[in-house]
């Protein structure tokens, strides 16, 4: 039996033509449905009483060769883990958080399974949909291309920087129990890619720089500077041990969220882009460059 690491994707649906996406020679985005690992999984649920014996409902896993990429990718729940930067990829080429994860390691003759829940914050958040994010051939090519921007990004730095902290802190809002850790780490995302070179008005250039970078109509630039100007006022509200009204707090997260999701697919989808907020001169003069054009 060979030495894999397969991570059960529960929530997700599976609409695309091809069955697998290679992210890495030794890790793959996969379709679960006809798949061996379907067959591995109720084996294990009927047979050892897994999950009660009754198989969740899965569309998509992740299959690593830890040979290859090395044990530390069984740190499940650790933001530098190699499944954990995969499953952060997955959430911002999806727009949405990851739920459950049901993790089966085959090893020699051994098998051995653990779940892995992940918190969703607030079920109000997430909207109450009952319609699952899908993954098609376009959501999984951009995450094969998001994920080596990432990896290339990684691998350069070993180390703290402006486009990995963001990523780990983006982990964290949906690793996160409560709505207020949602915001003040998704606030902490956008300080991180946004905040201006000086400590003045830093809310408001925080609010300036995404709506340049992010919208192009002046309506648009308009209403995304508002949301990002009420959103901070809320996580400031919070940093300073005020109280916050729990619906608007919602009602600013949800789309400050999908904003964030959708600024860091473009960055990891142009490595250019990433180039620049990794390095402070590009970083400086691409803000500087907004107040003038």
């Amino acid at each position: 039996m060979h030495d894999t690491i397969l991570v059960l994707i529960h929530g997700f649906e599976w609409t695309a033509k091809q069955d697998i996406f290679l992210l890495l020679p030794e890790i793959s985005l996969c379709k679960y449905s006809g798949s061996t690992t379907e067959v591995l999984y109720e084996k294990l649920c009927e047979n050892t009483g897994l999950d009660d014996g009754s198989p969740f409902w899965f569309k998509v896993y992740i299959s690593v060769n830890p040979k290859k990429t090395g044990y530390d990718c069984l740190e499940f729940g650790a933001p530098y883990s190699l499944l954990d930067r995969a499953c952060n990829i997955i959430a911002i080429a999806a727009g949405s958080p990851l739920g459950l994860c049901r993790l089966i390691h085959k090893r020699d003759s051994q098998i051995q399974s653990e779940l892995n829940l992940i918190p969703r914050g607030q079920t109000e958040f997430w909207g109450g949909n009952s319609s699952w994010p899908t993954l098609n051939d376009e959501i999984c090519e951009s995450i094969v291309l998001m994920w080596k921007t990432a990896t290339n990004h990684w691998e350069k730095h070993k180390a703290p920087g402006r486009l990995n902290n963001a990523l780990t802190y983006f982990y964290y809002s949906w690793r996160s129990h409560y709505m207020d850790q949602i915001c003040i780490n998704l606030s902490i995302v956008l300080e991180i890619l946004f905040a201006p070179h000086s400590n003045t008005e830093t809310s408001h250039q925080i609010a300036f720089n995404v709506s340049r970078f992010f919208t192009h109509s002046r309506s648009s630039r308009e209403k995304t500077y508002d949301l990002v100007k009420k959103f901070y006022s809320h996580r400031s509200t919070i940093v300073h041990g005020g109280r916050t009204d729990e619906k608007r707090l919602i009602d600013m997260t949800v789309p400050v969220f999908k904003l964030v999701t959708c600024i860091l697919k473009r960055i990891l989808e142009e490595p250019s882009l990433a180039g620049i907020f990794d390095d402070e001169e590009q970083r400086r003069e691409m803000f500087r460059q907004y107040l003038f054009e």
